[in-house]
Parts: structure tokens; C-alpha cells; sequence
């Protein structure tokens, strides 16, 4: 069966329309789409910010340390399940999906039933789990029931992603993140705290990933395993990835006081929020990684260019935390919340060579190339090591965060230079072969 072709792509609906263009001679979005996409961020943005603010003027430090740690998990999950996002936007980029409308396919499928096995697993360690990290076990059961919804909602933005419908994913992004605030403000309304919040969020979430999911089953079906070698690929290199930039949160929890357990999560919070351009950046980029697998140069000058566009805008945040960061602070969160204007900008100074390191790691996802998956797990255990040994304070910890960032960068780096050398080698070991006096003409 021939790919189905970008133009063969049936819409999903008004409201998700786009214009596609050929890529290779066209911008990767266009004028109208990038104002929309630039709009759904700012909105999608505001809507996650109003949702820390809302529960940062509510709750007290401690609880907000607490829900931040919650938040930091639901993460983690959130990014190791996106997964599926790419497995399914790299079908659908090099026309491996099959052309029909089922909203479960065998990628679905299979991660429904991985999903539950892995929650009901989590489920019988809860007791365990809940008493290592010094929180009730009603949250962590909720925790595990949050990784079917997570699964469901990667699948959708993935099928988005991969018929390069940016428009369409920016609106489903700022969906998740309206109704997320939407449901915190009616539960804070109601008087509930900490475990209410992260009920609504979970609810939430499931209920934007089944509209997601019924309105892109035009997009086609991807019937590779959850548990198949490119999926495997992308669940490490993703969960390793954001285990990296988020476990910092909850482990201050742990060797934090309370107080200052909560004020680091704030000062977090925002300094990695250096990170959303360059991840909406690599999100654009993806699909055209995809194509340009086999042209070496092409996909370098664009990963070039993007890390141009990465490095001004997370520096640009960074300076903005840095002189504005105590008014923004106090208008936002309040007087109780100024100290955390200090840790934003270091965190966020310290996270730019992890926005680097995101974008490098999509283009060999896009190769299929994992062998810098081994070091990620060095760095992960460097990191976690660093934040347990050095002092509990702030600055320590956007120094290991750093430290781990510039590492992780030079080793990509170095798996992308032996990705190039042993591309160019095959590819000159193919024009070098003799040719067999046959022609198609």
C-alpha cells in the first residue's frame, strides 16, 4: 500500500483546519498559523501560570510544596507517555500510518493495556511509595489512574503533530491547560485543597484526552506496539530526559523545610518556564526531522537554526526572572513568595543547555538513532546523587541541574557527530558501488 500523502490528510475539523505546504520549500508554518499558535501559547501559558497562582495564594507553603511535588510526578508521566506522541507523529510524518478512522489502533490499544498493568502495579506499592515520600496513599493510587489518561491524550497530540496540524495541537494544548485551571478554580471554590486540586487535574485531563482522541481518528492508525523498539526508544529517552529536569522538586520536598520547600517549587516553577519556546520549537521542527532523515545536512542547518531561536528565547526569560523577577513575584504569588525571585532565574539559567539537549534528542528520536540513551542514565544518576549530597539549598541545586544539563548537552552532541560520520559513510559506500549496466530508462 503507497503512503497516504499530506494533501490525502482529511481535516478533523474547523477549528483545527490548516493550510499544508511542501516543506522542503515552504516555511514550516505559515503567517496565520503562526499567529495562532503564538495566541494559543500565550493562552495555554496563562492558563497553567493562573492555575499556580490560584493554588499559591490559596494553599500554604507546605501544601503548595506538596502539590508541586504531586504536579512535578504528573510530569514526569506526562512526558514519559508523550512517547506515544512521538512514535505516532513519526508514522504519520513518513506515511507508515494506514489511512482508516479508528480512534483505537493497535498504538492505542496496546498502551491502554501497558497503561493499566503499570497503574495497578503502582496501586499495590502505594503503601510503600506513599511512605517514602511522606504523603498519604489516596494520591498515589491517583497518580497511577492519571497514566491512562496521559497515555490517551499523548496519542491525539501525536496524530496532530504528524499531519502537522499545529494549529490544531496549540488549541488542544490550551484545552488541557483551560480546563485544568477551570477545575481547580470550582474545587478551590468548593473549599478542598491539596487532593482535590490534583483530582480535578487528573478528571481534567481525561476528559480533554477522549475529545482529542475521537476528533483526530481521521488522521489515520498507527498499529506499532507500545512496548515495540522505537516506542521503547522514546519512553527512555523522554522519562529519563524529564526525570532530569523535575526531580529536583521532589526531593526538595523531602530534604527541604516545608516553608522553603515551597518556595523553591514557586522559583522552579517559573525558571523552568524558560523552557516553553524551545520545546514549541521542537515540536514544530519534529515532523520535518522525520523527513529529512536521509539528507544529513538539511536536518543539521534546521537543528542549527532552531538552536539559534532556543538559546535567545530561554536567555531572553532568563534575563527578563532576573531583573523583574521580584515584582512579577509579588503580583503573582504575593509578599510570602518574593524570596523564590532569587532561585527562578538560577534554575532558569541553569535549564538552557536542557533546552538544547531536547531538541538534539528529537532529531536522533527522528534518526532512530538511541545510543545516547546509556549516558542519560548516568547523568540521571549523577543528578540525583548531586541534589542528595550537596548542601539542601537553592543555589546547590541549580548548580547539579546545570552541571547535569551541560553534560548531558556534550554528550548528544557527540552522538549526533557519530550519527553524521556514519550516515555520510554509507551514503558514500552506496554512490561508490559499481553499477550493474541495467537502466530504468
Amino acid at each position: 500500500m503507497a503512503p497516504r500523502t499530506v494533501a490525502e490528510r482529511p481535516t478533523l475539523n474547523d477549528a483545527m483546519e490548516e493550510t499544508e505546504a511542501d516543506t522542503t520549500s515552504a516555511p514550516l508554518v505559515g503567517r496565520r498559523t503562526g499567529l495562532a499558535i503564538a495566541a494559543a501559547f500565550i493562552l495555554a501559558n496563562a492558563s497553567n501560570y493562573s492555575f499556580q497562582i490560584i493554588a499559591g495564594r490559596t494553599l500554604s507553603l507546605d501544601e503548595y510544596g506538596l502539590l508541586a511535588g504531586f504536579l512535578a510526578v504528573i510530569t514526569v508521566i506526562t512526558v514519559t507517555t508523550s512517547a506515544l506522541q512521538v512514535t505516532t507523529a513519526r508514522a504519520l510524518a513518513a506515511g507508515e500510518a494506514i489511512p482508516d478512522e479508528r480512534r483505537v489502533d493497535g498504538l492505542t490499544r496496546s498502551a491502554l493495556k501497558v497503561a493499566i498493568v503499570v497503574g495497578l502495579g503502582i496501586v499495590v506499592v502505594s503503601p510503600l511509595l506513599a511512605n517514602v515520600l511522606r504523603v498519604g496513599v489516596l494520591p498515589v493510587i491517583l497518580l497511577a489512574v492519571y497514566i491512562v489518561p496521559a497515555c490517551l491524550d499523548s496519542i491525539a497530540a501525536g496524530r496532530l503533530q504528524g499531519t502537522r496540524r499545529f494549529g490544531g495541537l496549540a488549541a488542544y494544548s490550551t484545552g488541557q491547560a483551560v480546563m485544568k485551571l477551570a477545575a481547580a478554580t470550582l474545587v478551590l471554590l468548593a473549599g478542598a485543597r491539596v487532593l482535590g486540586l490534583l483530582t480535578s487535574v487528573i478528571i481534567g485531563a481525561a476528559v480533554v484526552a477522549l475529545f482529542g482522541l475521537r476528533s483526530t481518528s481521521r488522521a489515520g492508525s498507527v498499529d506499532t506496539h507500545v512496548l515495540g523498539s522505537e516506542s521503547r526508544r522514546s519512553f527512555a529517552a523522554l522519562a529519563l530526559f524529564w526525570l532530569i529536569l523535575s526531580i529536583d522538586v521532589p526531593l526538595a520536598r523531602v530534604g527541604f523545610e516545608g516553608s522553603d520547600a515551597g518556595l523553591y517549587a514557586a522559583g522552579a516553577v517559573l525558571g523552568k518556564a524558560v523552557l516553553w519556546i524551545p520545546i514549541v520549537v521542537t515540536q514544530v521542527v519534529f515532523p520535518t526531522l522525520v523527513a529529512g532523515t536521509g539528507e544529513p545536512t538539511k536536518s543539521n542547518h534546521l537543528v542549527r537554526n532552531s538552536s539559534a531561536l532556543v538559546i535567545a528565547s530561554a536567555g531572553l526569560a532568563v534575563g527578563a526572572l532576573y531583573l523583574f523577577g521580584d515584582a512579577v513575584f509579588r503580583l503573582l504569588y504575593g509578599e510570602r513568595y518574593e524570596a523564590a525571585a532569587d532561585i527562578a532565574w538560577k534554575v532558569g539559567l541553569a535549564v538552557i543547555p536542557l533546552a538544547l539537549v531536547n531538541l538534539l534528542m528529537f532529531q536522533q528520536l527522528a534518526r532512530r538513532n538511541g545510543s545516547f540513551l546509556k549516558w542519560f542514565v548516568v547523568f540521571a544518576l549523577l543528578e540525583i546523587g548531586l541534589l542528595l549530597v550537596l548542601p539542601q539549598t537553592a543555589g546547590w541545586y541549580a548548580f547539579a541541574l546545570g552541571t547535569v544539563g551541560l553534560g548531558l548537552l556534550c554528550v548528544v552532541l557527540i552522538a549526533a557527530r557519530g550519527h553524521d560520520r556514519t550516515t555520510d559513510g554509507e551514503l558514500s559506500n552506496v554512490s561508490t558501488q559499481p553499477s550493474d549496466g541495467l537502466s530504468l530508462s
